[in-house]
């Protein structure tokens, strides 16, 4: 079961590294920042997202395959929503680091650690197996 969630998270971060382009540290280190720049980057990356996401969601069975764990592909699937998820709240952190609102940063990275790890446990417990290892990184 292992083998299925760490199959799931080097796709994530695979598509992270594509998704990471440099858009979001743009807008930290713009010196005039006008909100159609603000826009403009939360649109590109939210559309980004939604492209990487729907292309890991569809292609979960073949990149299971590529790992000869085809039983992951429910895990790749779930996964690709959180990246999704996650896509949309990247230009807000950057803009906290813009802002150099760190206290922000640190008190949501808190909250969704913590968050994913009481799910975690719960889902341990019950017996949810590898979806266990799959909620935590749902809440940041």
């Amino acid at each position: 079961e292992f083998g299925q969630v760490a199959a799931g998270l080097t796709a994530i971060a695979l598509a992270q590294a594509l998704k990471g382009i440099g858009l979001g540290l743009a807008l930290v280190q713009r010196r005039e920042l006008s909100p159609a720049h603000v826009e403009s980057a939360f649109g590109f990356t939210l559309l980004l997202s939604l492209t990487i996401s729907a292309a890991m969601f569809l292609g979960a069975p073949i990149i299971g395959g590529l790992y000869g764990i085809p039983e992951a592909t429910p895990i790749l699937r779930a996964l690709s929503v959180v990246f999704l998820l996650q896509g949309v709240a990247s230009t807000s952190s950057f803009l906290c680091q813009r802002d150099m609102n760190f206290r922000a940063l640190v008190l949501i990275d808190f909250g969704g650690y913590v968050a994913g790890s009481i799910s975690s446990i719960a889902l341990a417990f019950w017996g949810a197996g590898a979806w266990a290892l799959v909620s935590p990184p749902a809440p940041r």
